[in-house]
């Protein structure tokens, strides 16, 4: 046990490092003799945790000051991405009881608490870049699927699909351009190859979800691709078998512990409604396409042999999770005719014009 509670000490200490600003080093610094203080490892593990949480909250504090993007102040962005941050937190959290509840392994645990560090790293470290190039959002898109196109033709399995798949297929909906739209027709040929259902079925929904909110010849070319993807995964044999700890993980799980259970379902159930309850809220086909390429994913692992995100054992789902909330946030060209659109809205309205009239008289 103490080896496995070291080495997580060290990777939060590590990422407390990579969060805090260059200005709040020597605060760091501090922080880590004062770890090397403390005999407990539990406590010490708590003291961590905290300074994780306050180094989060500096360096959202940061963003605001020395990197703020020229919109209003008045929707600050992180407020896009925020409910879904917080909702797979709580996943995570659920995961991480059932994982210690049910008797796996110590390793398990470390590794899922450690994808969502990493995960949240990742969200941090790439947000401002993607937002200020569309060329970098285009990039990693085309990575993403290139990563999952290789791993299906020399490796055994596709190895984190999870984590690829919903970043790429997030910034395509975010933007369509050649090289999203590109990104999208590598993975449906990666996934016909491996083949793998359950992402296929996270690579159709999305995509059809984007058809039917609004069509366009990107958007029909790539739906079409990955219906084929589709139907290519459903004809050739899935032998795979299920892993304890990461398939079937929300029907299981009532054998053990049905308030568990129950707190399983519930956490999966927060992740879909999550962009939908933040006070300035993404567009709506962002919103139709996180939710329906989790809901995919969720599905499948309902009613087959397929790693159950967040709340099972699994990293990649974790990291993948965090990370395609980058593209819940909309470009800035969105925001900005969003927030025009809302003052123009605003100053139509009647309890406005009468306060300003109001104004005036006094004045």
């Amino acid at each position: 046990m103490g080896p496995a509670f070291g080495a997580l000490l060290r990777l939060i200490l590590r990422a407390v490092a990579l969060i805090a600003p260059t200005a709040y080093q020597h605060w760091v610094a501090a922080m880590r003799a004062e770890v090397e203080q403390i005999h407990s490892t539990r406590h010490a593990l708590r003291f961590a945790i905290g300074c994780l949480f306050a180094a989060i909250q500096i360096r959202f504090s940061f963003w605001g000051t020395a990197f703020r993007l020229p919109v209003s102040a008045s929707a600050p962005a992180i407020r896009f991405m925020l409910p879904s941050i917080i909702a797979g937190l709580i996943a995570v959290t659920v995961g991480l009881a059932y994982l210690t509840m049910v008797g796996a392994p110590l390793r398990m645990v470390v590794i899922n608490a450690g994808a969502a560090v990493i995960g949240l790293l990742f969200l941090f470290t790439l947000r401002a870049t993607l937002n200020r190039s569309q060329s970098a959002s285009d990039a990693v898109a085309l990575v993403a699927s290139l990563v999952v196109l290789l791993t299906a033709l020399f490796g055994t399995s596709v190895d984190g699909a999870t984590r690829w798949l919903v970043i790429a297929v997030m910034l395509f909906a975010r933007a369509q351009t050649n090289a999203t739209t590109l990104a999208m027709l590598v993975l449906a040929v990666a996934l016909a190859t491996q083949p793998d259902r359950a992402m296929a079925a996270a690579l159709l929904a999305p995509l059809s979800a984007l058809v039917l909110v609004r069509s366009t010849p990107r958007r029909d070319v790539v739906c079409i691709a990955s219906v084929i993807a589709l139907l290519t995964t459903l004809h050739r044999p899935d032998t795979l078998p299920a892993v304890p700890y990461v398939d079937h993980v929300l029907w299981t799980t009532f054998n053990a512990n049905t308030p568990l259970a129950v707190a399983l379902w519930l956490a999966c159930l927060v992740i879909l409604i999550s962009p939908w309850v933040s006070g300035a809220r993404p567009q709506a086909e962002l919103r139709y396409a996180f939710s329906a390429c989790w809901l995919a994913i969720i599905g499948a692992a309902a009613v087959g042999a397929y790693p159950t995100p967040l709340v099972g054992y699994g990293g990649s789902a974790i990291v993948g999770y965090f990370a395609c909330l980058l593209a819940l946030e909309p470009r800035l060209d969105h925001r900005r005719n969003s927030q025009a659109e809302a003052r123009e809205n605003n100053a139509q309205h009647p309890l406005l014009r009468a306060t300003v009239r109001l104004a005036a008289k006094t004045n």
